[in-house]
């Protein structure tokens, strides 16, 4: 029930941060440089968006980028970038990058045969519901993207974790051939990838806070 609570939590977060993201009026008059390619999003084809499954734990917040390619990204060429970018299939048959594994150089924490998994540091999902990446038969399997995303707080520094997440989405943009988008599926630029910086740094700052008003 713990488990559930906390599943429910994190998504009701996360459907929340999108709502009030997607209503906030943009007062910036900076211009919007794209962060990895120039062109504007392409159609993508039809299909219902995914919200990033739920992790156990009551997270407070939920940041995640995109993958999108104009055309369908196969199986194969999705695991080859996956196993490059060091994440493993994992619970609820989406991927995962672990933490860095204790007394163990470059190595990473695997989650447990039985048991309650740890906490990845962020994970990946189709981005069509129902999310899952089918291993067991990825020769048939095709999407027009995958959504990386991490919650807060982190197994890692907040920062840190984000920093990683980036950079393995860009990784895996690169070598799918495919581009990166943001929160709302707009492609992602300098300005949005700030603005992310800004909600992690202001979400450490209010725990800071509660933390020394708790001690006090």
């Amino acid at each position: 029930m713990l488990i559930l609570a906390g599943a429910l939590l994190v998504l009701g977060l996360y459907l929340w941060e999108r709502y009030r993201r997607a209503s906030a009026t943009r007062r910036a008059s900076v211009r919007q440089t794209p962060v990895v390619a120039e062109q504007q999003p392409g159609q993508f084809p039809p299909a219902k968006p995914l919200t990033p499954p739920p992790l156990p734990g009551a997270p407070r917040q939920v940041i995640a980028l995109h993958v999108i390619s104009r055309e369908n990204l196969p199986g194969p060429d999705i695991i080859a970038a996956l196993n490059a970018a060091d994440m493993q299939l994992g619970p609820m048959r989406i991927f995962h990058r672990w933490p860095p594994a204790p007394h163990e150089a470059g190595g990473r924490e695997r989650p447990p045969e039985s048991g309650s998994p740890p906490q990845p540091v962020f994970s990946l999902a189709n981005m069509v519901e129902p999310g899952h990446i089918p291993a067991e038969q990825i020769e048939n399997f095709s999407t027009p993207g995958l959504v990386l995303f991490m919650t807060l707080p982190n197994v890692l520094d907040g920062m840190t974790a984000f920093e990683d997440m980036f950079a393995a989405t860009r990784q895996l943009a690169e070598k799918l051939g495919a581009e990166v988008y943001d929160e709302q599926r707009n492609i992602l630029t300098l300005q949005a990838l700030e603005h992310t910086r800004e909600r992690i740094r202001e979400w450490q700052r209010r725990q800071l806070l509660a933390q020394a008003q708790s001690s006090s």
